[in-house]
Formats: structure tokens, C-alpha cells, sequence
């Protein structure tokens, strides 16, 4: 069975996570209920019969992939950090009372994500990365939101926030982490960063007005992005998602 089928499949069905709202996500006359219930960035997970990863995504670039057919531009000659700093600077000076903490939330994570690959020693940024054998915490509670489907694939947390002495402190699942593309571990800098942003300005409860905002800037290079292309990105965030 072909990946796309598969993912398609998989992000087509009706997908309960605990404490979803039930939103839904309609591209092309096409429905998924994938709406993440609390603050947790999400991953679909491929795994072996020994429960090895085989493959990795981030589930944003997945639903864009494959429900919407387009393709994220990833720069390869940049470093995650740079990347952040040119998005930032366009994301400011086009709307700075909206996206006001973006630089900072990606700049901790770029810092700290990158110390990880290069097996150095964790700072304190208030971003912890879990390597196994491992348990997930957030507020003493065990998570478990894995949702095993027929064809082995399953939506994972990669990623979940909480406040904390740092202000907003994330854990990240270092094994799934380290098996995702570099295109998708950007991309989950850029979403946690775009998310700290959005939920301070709108009070948003999930993610959904993120994802639909980071799909869409995530088809162009920093530079690419027209003040005109902005604002009806961002037009369409604030109609489409009002809470």
C-alpha cells in the first residue's frame, strides 16, 4: 500500500483524540476531524513489527501534503536558526502585536534542538528532549494519544508546552524527533513558535488556526511573502477560525 493511500486514509478517518473539540478541517470538499485536543504538536509515526520507527512526519505537512497536494520550500542551505530570524523579521514588521513572541519561542527550541543533534550537553531554556527508554509528563499525567491504525501508522505527540519557570516550557519525544526530516523538524520549531504567538493574541485552545497559517506561509520563502499575501493569510485565520 502506497504512503500517500495510507496517510490519506489515515487523516481521512474520523480521529477522537482526548479532549478534541471537534473541529474540522475542509480542503477540497474533503473533511478530517485532526484537530489536536490540548497543547501537543502532533506526528504520524510509521513503525516496524518491533515498534521501531520507520518513518516520521509532522502532521501539518502531511495534511498540506497529501490533502492539499502542495509542497512545503525548504532551504537546505540554512541553518533551523537562521531560518527562524528571517521568518521572524517578516512576521514583526508586517504584524508585530500578532506574532510579537515568535523569535524568542523559536530561538529557544532552534538552540536547543540543535545542541541535541550535535549531542551536546542540554541548557536551561526550559526545553527538556526525552530520549527512550523514556515516559512522557506534562502536569505528573502520564500521555498516551497514540491511535493505532490498520495500517501501522499512528498520530504521536512530539511535542507539548506548559507553563513553567521559563514562561512557556516544552517537552519534545527526542526518538521521534531524530527520525523526522530536517524540512520536519523545522517545521516544528516554526509551528510551536507560530502557536505561542497566535494563542497569546486570539486565545486560541488548539492548534487549528496555527496549522491552517503555517501550511500556508510554509509554500514560500521567507522573502516570498508579500505584504498583500500576509494579509489575506491572515484575513482568512481570523474569518475561518473565530472563536
Amino acid at each position: 500500500m502506497k504512503l500517500g493511500f495510507v496517510l490519506a486514509t489515515l487523516l481521512l478517518s474520523t480521529i477522537a483524540l482526548a479532549g478534541d473539540k471537534g473541529n474540522i478541517v475542509r480542503e477540497k470538499g474533503r473533511y478530517a476531524n485532526i484537530t489536536s485536543g490540548y497543547k501537543a504538536g502532533d506526528s504520524v509515526i510509521c513503525r516496524d513489527k518491533k515498534n521501531y520507527i520507520k518513518e516520521a512526519y509532522l502532521l501539518e505537512y502531511i495534511e498540506l501534503d497529501v490533502l492539499e497536494e502542495n509542497l512545503v520550500k525548504f532551504n537546505t542551505k540554512i541553518e533551523d536558526y537562521e531560518y527562524i530570524e528571517q521568518l521572524a523579521a517578516v512576521l514583526e514588521n508586517h504584524s508585530p502585536d500578532i506574532f510579537g513572541g515568535f523569535r524568542t519561542i523559536g530561538r529557544r527550541l532552534a538552540k536547543q534542538a540543535w545542541g541535541f543533534l550535535n549531542n551536546l550537553p542540554p541548557t536551561k531554556l526550559g526545553v527538556t528532549i526525552l530520549v527512550p527508554p523514556y515516559k512522557v509528563v506534562v502536569n505528573n499525567n502520564k500521555v498516551n494519544r497514540a491511535r493505532k491504525t490498520m495500517d501501522g501508522c499512528q498520530i504521536e505527540p512530539l511535542i507539548m508546552s506548559a507553563r513553567g519557570a521559563y514562561g512557556m516550557e516544552y517537552t519534545i519525544n527526542g526518538d521521534i524527533f531524530a527520525n523526522l526530516s530536517q524540512r520536519d523538524r523545522r517545521g516544528m520549531l516554526v509551528h510551536e513558535a507560530l502557536y505561542f504567538s497566535l494563542q497569546k493574541y486570539y486565545g486560541d485552545e488548539d492548534s487549528a488556526r496555527t496549522r491552517f497559517i503555517h501550511q500556508r506561509i510554509s509554500q514560500y520563502h521567507p522573502t516570498e511573502l508579500t505584504t498583500a499575501m500576509l494579509n489575506e493569510i491572515l484575513t482568512r485565520a481570523y474569518l475561518d477560525f473565530k472563536i
